[in-house]
């Protein structure tokens, strides 16, 4: 499995391909662990919301006016495009959308386990 990690679900043996992060740029459909939240205001009213961080990724939905608050979880800075996205709590949102209200340092996005 070139550029993927393999983890083996015990209940099942299912075998799970996560990308590793030299590919997580291109990978759709991840949803990284949750950590503590950090507040951000929207700066774009109806901006899209992906499910991957990546503009190609689906959208999966759409920001609410601006100036209401949203929560952060993690942000993950795509390499290959050198840009920042913030995995919230609506999904993947590119970071020029958001303005962070409480900067107390976002982690980074971690792959699961």
């Amino acid at each position: 499995m070139s550029g993927c990690v393999a983890a083996v679900l015990i209940a099942g043996a299912t075998l799970v391909a996560v990308p590793d992060e030299a590919s997580a740029s291109d990978f759709c459909g991840w949803q990284p662990f949750r950590f503590n939240r950090q507040l951000a205001m929207v700066m774009k009213a109806g901006a899209a919301v992906h499910d991957g961080p990546l503009a190609k990724c689906p959208i999966q939905g759409r920001l609410g006016a601006g100036g209401t608050l949203i929560d952060i979880h993690c942000q993950y800075i795509n390499d290959r495009y050198d840009n920042l996205w913030y995995w919230t709590e609506e999904g993947w949102v590119y970071s020029p959308y958001l303005e962070l209200v409480i900067d107390s340092g976002v982690p980074t996005c971690g792959w699961p386990q």
